[in-house]
């Protein structure tokens, strides 16, 4: 049976079904392999558009250059090949049909795609694409044709060698090296090979090397933590682990550098994949060719969730999963490093002047020896031995020293009073300087020190307690050690004994008596707990108005505790005011810090996985097959220019805010979305008149700025909300909150008055997490209000083209073009907002913080059962934080204000108003020159019928006129104004131009 394409040759009728099974099967073709004259040939299915083929005599196709396509050759009557200039040029890229990539032809001046196949080396079957929904478009019934190569010679007849293929199965993949034709500029410079279309590789692969020398370094750093917490502090917990343990300012200084790493770390991954998810975003040139074919506009030059509608899955899929592999990165990469403050108890002890330092007292009972430590965390012989080396201080450098919150080198206290009525041969116990209470909560570690001031007012800071140092006087108001007593009790149903050190008992509630005996019980225990001597307790149990039940009270027996003693920490007090004795000087013990340096292996290995994961999205990135891609306006500019879009043509004043206006407005790709208006062929629209100067805000749609400055209000309001919060806390602490007080609590310190609760099983992540919270939030409104600069900025950029002329920013320059920003915002604005939102963060992060406090007890033990991990709030960071915001909130509003410099439409990021202003005369290299926008010297050629007439003029009509033919359009005398009813035209372009009339019509 005779093969499809001899079937073809023979002009056999083949159905549509068969012949695209055949091209479906076929193989791919590169660009360079059509290089060449070709021979063409419809295939007979019926199609309408073969006899239209017949009657232009269409004789095949002329491929000189990936971007010289000449793709309707014809014969004239003396059978003579020509280019038929009626459908003007096209170019050849890779594009993605039917799953498969392989050459396709792009008409510039229409919307139309051919696409190839391969069948031998001098043959290959094409198939038409309209991307216009019209009756041809549906695929069991698109034209169908074959290409012979006649042979291989540029337009100037230069001699090629052909591409050879080892067989018909077997494609090359190199990207050879195209001829390009030698007769204009624009065929050197802008007709490159594939490679320099893909120049947007290179970008995506520094990013790519960027994040692994990232993962590389993070690699590195945890195994080299984990060694170290395992080997010198044998720690493998996947939770929190120890790598430094010791001088809090050096343990400061690490976390602060680490810090820093991981800011400039996290910066770099986090820019280097926005920069990978924006070229995911960005259109290419048949993906904006496709899009206008279908009507439909996308968005260049800004990060654009709504070009995802228009990409492919797989594309979707890598920006999807960059963006999700980003949060992580955000929310607990800072807290894989963090800082763990080992606040120290202490104790206070009371001597006389002449108390003698130097040797233990001559006559003192067990109790005293036996309590010695306890009372001072030192043995006797440790006291007097370390003695010499306790710093003496004044009062004025005692209460410096100690009063202060989380002391992390503190240790015993001794106050000398001169006050002889003071035990001179004895010490007495004063207090305990801790910042853990009984229920383990955070607390002032000199509680202790402000009992000593009567004369304070109700709150207790060094200032204040120095503006009463004379005041000072120590109270001992616990005895040095207190006997034990057993208390022997009758419960309803059976008795029990009860001491000062376990007086918890469980009373049964089935019997009258036990409201008033859990009471009386309760009394009990307190006075047990003041362990005072057998008559004292025996005078209180004897006392009836002590209890609910006096007859219970007098029958509990008590009998002294043998060798047992209670020493002062245990002891409760029993009375408000002591004995006074007037502090001289102190004496104080420096111990070694034991700050410590901590790091999460689970949040560390969350960071690694998510940071491989964009090292791989990267690299399948920059495998995409993708050409020409838009990533800034100018790129988009100088596309236009070199091929105009024949979608927008007779649009010149269109602007993104009437897009949606039109007789023919364009299909959306969300339904509600604003729609694209189509020319009207036969005459302007009503936005064919230039426009009045608009403000920079008419550059977004009204929706953006709704959302993005409601989002910074309800910022700014939730901020506020929590600082009157924050205020209110520290009412309630009866701590002063002027802005000096507030100023003295510090940036992201931890205070006992500033600290968040949290339950008790709270971890390291789940803290960390609930601390950065607030990070990806900023984050989110940050991008929000970043977006909508750049819009405005992109915007004003492109309306100053109106204003004078100079060269296209694109990014990667030719002839007189310069490089573009980083992506879309110029130096002036995005280094200050890089430092507004470095700062933001900064106070964000002071504003609710990590906090993890080791309570190390005064015997240098740590008790992990008071260790504290919550989250810490800087109440002054929340409102330098607030006024940040403020301004910055206030800038962009007036930013928004701001007129722009000319009357030209606002296109913004709109691909239809770009292209529809980027339709230039002639064929100079616009591109590669400084430009401007203006009226041109062509005029629309006005209509036979006058401006109401609905005749539309084509290229054909003006060849039978006689009128000479440039691009649509016909000279403009110098002395037109417009009155005889002709249109002018307005564009980007290398030549001369006037300011547009604002009472002529524009096309």
């Amino acid at each position: 049976m005779p093969s499809v394409i001899e079937r073809v040759r023979a002009k056999e009728v083949i159905s549509p079904a068969e012949v695209k099974t055949y091209f479906d099967e076929s193989p791919p073709v590169r660009p360079s392999f059509m290089l060449g004259e070709w021979q063409g040939l419809a295939v007979l299915t019926g199609n309408k558009l073969v006899q239209v083929l017949h009657r232009v005599n269409w004789a095949g196709k002329n491929f000189y250059g990936v971007d010289q396509v000449e793709p309707m050759v014809c014969l004239d009557d003396n059978g003579c090949r020509f280019c038929n200039p009626n459908w003007g040029g096209a170019r050849i890229r890779e594009i993605k049909y039917n799953d498969t990539v392989s050459a396709a032809m792009i008409y510039n001046q229409r919307p139309v795609i051919d696409h190839f196949r391969y069948v031998d080396e001098n043959t290959v079957i094409g198939v038409m694409e309209n991307l216009d929904h019209d009756k041809y478009s549906q695929d069991e019934d698109r034209l169908y044709f074959t290409l012979e190569r006649i042979n291989l010679r540029t337009a100037e007849g230069i001699e090629l060698v052909p591409v050879h293929h080892a067989s018909t199965n077997e494609i090359t993949h190199d990207r050879e090296h195209i001829a390009r034709p030698h007769r204009s500029l624009s065929s050197l410079k802008l007709s490159t090979h594939q490679d320099s279309r893909r120049r947007w590789v290179r970008g995506v692969l520094i990013c790519t090397y960027a994040a692994f020398g990232i993962l590389l370094v993070n690699v590195i750093l945890t195994i080299v933590a984990a060694a170290v917490a395992v080997a010198r502090h044998d720690q493998r917990t996947m939770s929190s682990a120890t790598i430094y343990k010791g001088s809090c300012d050096r343990t400061k200084a690490w976390t602060t550098g680490l810090h820093l790493l991981i800011n400039v770390l996290s910066t770099i991954v986090l820019g280097a994949s926005s920069y990978c998810m924006q070229c995911l975003t960005s259109p290419s040139r048949i993906d904006v060719d496709r899009a206008h074919g279908q009507r439909v506009w996308l968005d260049i030059g800004v990060a654009s969730v709504r070009n995802l509608a228009w990409a492919d899955w797989p594309r979707r899929t890598l920006w999807l999963v960059l963006l999700v592999t980003s949060l992580p990165i955000h929310l607990i990469y800072n807290s894989a490093v963090f800082f763990a403050l080992g606040t120290r108890e202490y104790e206070v002890v009371l001597a006389s002047a002449n108390f003698d330092f130097d040797r233990p007292p001559a006559h003192y009972n067990s109790s005293f020896e036996e309590c010695f430590e306890s009372n001072t965390a030192m043995s006797m012989s440790t006291f007097y031995a370390d003695l010499p080396s306790f710093d003496n201080l004044t009062r004025e450098e005692c209460i410096r020293r100690y009063a202060m919150d989380f002391p992390t080198d503190l240790g015993t206290l001794i106050l000398v009073t001169s006050n002889l009525t003071a035990a001179n041969d004895h010490l007495q116990w004063v207090g305990l300087g801790s910042s853990v209470d009984y229920e383990g909560l955070i607390k002032s570690s000199y509680d202790w020190l402000c009992d000593q001031f009567s004369a304070l007012s109700s709150s207790c800071t060094p200032s204040e307690l120095l503006s009463v140092l004379d005041q000072w006087a120590a109270s001992p108001l616990v005895p040095w050690a207190g006997p034990v007593i057993n208390a022997t009790v009758e419960l309803p149903n059976y008795s029990t004994t009860l001491t000062g050190k376990d007086t918890f008992v469980l009373v049964p509630d089935t019997d009258d008596r036990c409201p008033n005996l859990t009471r009386d019980l309760q009394t009990l225990a307190v006075e047990l707990e003041r362990f005072p001597p057998k008559h004292v307790l025996q005078q209180y149990l004897d006392n009836s108005t002590n209890w609910l039940n006096s007859t219970w009270a007098q029958a509990v027996s008590l009998v002294p505790a043998a060798d047992e003693v209670a020493c002062a920490p245990d002891i409760r007090s029993g009375q408000d005011e002591g004995p006074e004795y007037p502090v001289e000087y102190c004496l104080s013990r420096k111990l070694t810090e034991q700050c410590e340096l901590q790091f999460s292996p689970a949040i560390c290995l969350v960071v690694i996985l998510c940071n491989m994961i964009k090292v791989l999205c990267m690299l399948l990135t920059a495998r995409r097959d993708r050409t020409d891609i838009f990533l800034t306006v100018g790129d988009a500019v100088a596309s236009f220019l070199t091929h105009p879009d024949p979608s927008t043509e007779r649009m010149g004043l269109v602007s993104r805010s009437n897009l949606f206006q039109g007789p023919q407005p364009w299909r959306s790709i969300w339904r509600g979305y604003l729609q694209v208006a189509v020319k009207d062929a036969s005459r302007p629209q009503a936005w064919a008149t230039l426009p009045p100067r608009q403000r920079w805000m008419r550059a977004l749609h009204p929706s953006q700025w709704i959302v993005t400055i409601g989002v910074c209000l309800a910022l700014l309001g939730v901020g506020g909300y929590y600082l009157s919060q924050a205020i209110y806390g520290l009412q309630n602490e009866e701590h002063p909150w002027t802005l000096r007080a507030l100023w003295q609590l510090g940036f992201g310190s931890a205070t006992p008055y500033t600290i968040a609760f949290t339950p008790n099983s709270s971890t390291v992540i789940s803290v960390s997490l609930l601390a950065n919270t607030p990070q990806i939030i900023i984050s989110v409104g940050y991008f929000l209000y970043n977006n909508l600069l750049t819009h405005m900025l992109l915007a004003a950029e492109y309306d100053d083209y109106a204003s004078q002329r100079k060269p296209l920013r694109v990014s990667w320059p030719q002839g007189s073009q310069r490089s573009s920003y980083y992506l879309s915002l110029p130096y002036r604005y995005s280094i200050p907002l890089m430092v507004a939102s470095m700062l933001l963060h900064w106070l964000v992060s002071a504003s609710l913080f990590y906090v993890q406090i080791n309570a190390i007890d005064t015997m240098g033990d740590t008790g992990y059962a008071a260790q504290l991990i919550a989250c810490g709030y800087g109440p002054i960071a929340i409102v330098f934080a607030l006024i940040l915001g403020g301004v910055m909130t206030c800038t962009v509003v007036g930013l928004g204000m701001r007129r722009f410099a000319s009357h030209m439409p606002i296109a913004g990021s709109c691909s239809a108003a770009i292209s529809a202003a980027c339709h230039p005369s002639g064929g100079e290299e616009h591109a590669l020159k400084p430009i401007i926008w203006g009226a041109t010297s062509m005029a629309a050629v006005q209509p036979k019928g006058g401006a109401d007439t609905d005749e539309t003029i084509s290229d054909h009509d003006l060849e039978d006129r006689g009128e000479p033919e440039i691009g649509g359009y016909s000279p403009l005398s110098s002395e037109s104004t417009g009155q005889d009813g002709s249109y002018g035209h307005c564009s980007f372009t290398s030549e001369e131009v006037i300011d547009p009339d604002p009472s002529r019509l524009y096309i």
